[in-house]
């Protein structure tokens, strides 16, 4: 469930792992160097993933109080419904709430299927710190248990390495309804890897225990709005929503004032600029520039897009914007 081969891991380069030996050996090499990732899929193949598990990534600023309870409520969840599931404290201020099901190929529909899963949930029980700009993403890449937490932030210009001493670590049941008092303790030790839960529910199983599902294709970008922490971890194209913004993301050379756009609805998400600026670098736009764009991003305050101006750009977008129904 978490290191059958083969995986990617990233420090944060993704690197293609097909050997025991080889995943060992790069852990050791980076732990508590740098942030430790793995991906969430196996893969037969660099282009072929399967997956047996979903992760909810739960993260707050105020620390571990509020993810706590949202993770309490999955258990909870989880648990009368007997549906597979693992907690991992992410070793800052979260928990990664996994789901697990028969292992299956990874398709556009699966992905589709796990998105409106997680969306559902999110919904349902209201779980405001649930990160959902990771929903149905498929190459997720996420903190490896045991790992100790290394994280970089960026300090004039260069990258600083950054700790607390605690560990992304596996937390039993049992161990979890102590008491968040008890958990804190517990992240202050690796732990060990957890166990690979028995199961022959499929991910429809899932699907038919959770309430108020509906299926939404992940790749359409119409889903209700939401404004949510993003954090470091880059954007997808998908989870910035809003089918205007999207447009301008997929264009290969927007006008500067589209781009401001962009980059202050992703402030706006609760992305940091690191993240912005690897997304935009991710798009290749034909004139790009990492010096400029490090410079334009810090100067663009978060805010909601000036739904006038891009009315004049993307008129035929507008009806299945979330944004507007909101707005209504």
């Amino acid at each position: 469930m978490f290191c059958s081969l083969n995986r990617y891991l990233g420090f944060p380069q993704r690197v293609f792992v097909t050997t025991r030996f080889g995943f060992d050996n790069l852990v050791k090499a980076y732990n508590g160097k740098a942030p430790v990732f793995m991906s969430v899929a196996r893969y037969k193949s660099r282009d072929e993933a399967f997956l047996d598990k979903f992760p909810f990534d739960f993260d707050s600023t105020l620390g571990l109080r509020i993810p706590y309870k949202e993770t309490d409520k999955l258990l909870n969840f989880a648990e009368k419904k007997s549906i597979p599931h693992r907690i991992i404290g992410s070793g800052m201020k979260g928990f990664h709430f996994y789901i697990g099901f028969e292992e299956i190929k990874v398709d556009e529909d699966i992905n589709s299927k796990i998105f409106s899963i997680q969306y559902a949930l999110k919904k349902y029980f209201d779980l405001q710190a649930a990160d959902s700009p990771l929903f149905g993403k498929k190459s997720l890449l996420i903190r490896i248990p045991t790992t100790k937490y290394v994280a970089f932030k960026k300090n004039g210009g260069k990258l600083k390495i950054i700790t607390n001493d605690n560990y992304c670590r596996y937390i039993p049941d049992d161990d979890f309804r102590k008491g968040l008092t008890h958990v804190e303790k517990l992240l202050k030790d690796p732990g060990e890897m957890p166990t690979n839960p028995k199961t022959s529910m499929s991910i429809d199983d899932i699907v038919d225990l959770i309430p108020d599902y509906k299926f939404k294709r992940k790749l359409d970008g119409n889903f209700d709005l939401d404004i949510v922490p993003g954090g470091i971890l880059t954007p997808s194209i998908c989870s910035i929503g809003l089918p205007c913004l999207q447009a301008i993301a997929k264009n290969k050379h927007p006008n500067h004032a589209e781009r401001i756009e962009l980059a202050s609805w992703l402030k706006a998400m609760g992305y940091r600029d690191i993240a912005v600026c690897a997304f935009i670098k991710k798009l290749k736009w034909t004139d790009y520039s990492a010096k400029d764009t490090a410079a334009n991003v810090a100067s663009v305050k978060a805010r909601f897009p000036k739904c006038s101006y891009l009315r004049e750009r993307y008129p035929e977008l507008c009806d299945s914007c979330s944004l507007r129904r909101n707005k209504k």
